[in-house]
């Protein structure tokens, strides 16, 4: 355990040892992460979009099925990769294809959350971590 890096992230936050380490564990802070290919699939086989895509002649149907084929995930961290998909997904809306919950659901496929600990490399923090900071210089 970083204590001086648990003290660092503890700084501002007010409670027990037993009340800070559950803060700090808890998954609330948001982040991306890729998107896989098999998860849209997935999703796009559940619901039957699929077979509308693979059957149409729209453009971006057309895209679409080559970069199902080309790509094992999307990186959420690359904004041009968001862009990219995000307008991909708007064509298949526009071909009216998908709808904008279909968008909304695929999308949401890349947010997770994590916790300030794992966000600061430190992992599990318990009481005992949080006492032994407290009492650094």
């Amino acid at each position: 355990m970083n204590y001086l890096k648990l003290k660092t992230i503890m700084k501002g936050l007010k409670g027990t040892d037993e009340e800070l380490a559950a803060t700090l564990n808890i998954k609330n802070v948001s982040y991306s992460q890729n998107i896989k290919v098999s998860d849209i699939k997935k999703y796009l086989i559940v619901t039957g979009k699929i077979l509308a895509i693979k059957a149409s002649t729209d453009p971006a149907a057309l895209i679409t099925v080559e970069a199902l084929d080309a790509f094992d995930e999307f990186v959420m961290s690359d904004p041009s990769n968001v862009t990219a998909l995000k307008a991909q997904l708007d064509g298949l809306i526009n071909a009216s294809i998908l709808n904008t919950t279909d968008k909304t659901i695929l999308l949401s496929l890349g947010d997770s959350f994590i916790s300030l600990s794992d966000q600061a490399g430190l992992g599990l923090v318990r009481a005992g971590d949080v006492q032994f900071a407290r009492g650094l210089i």
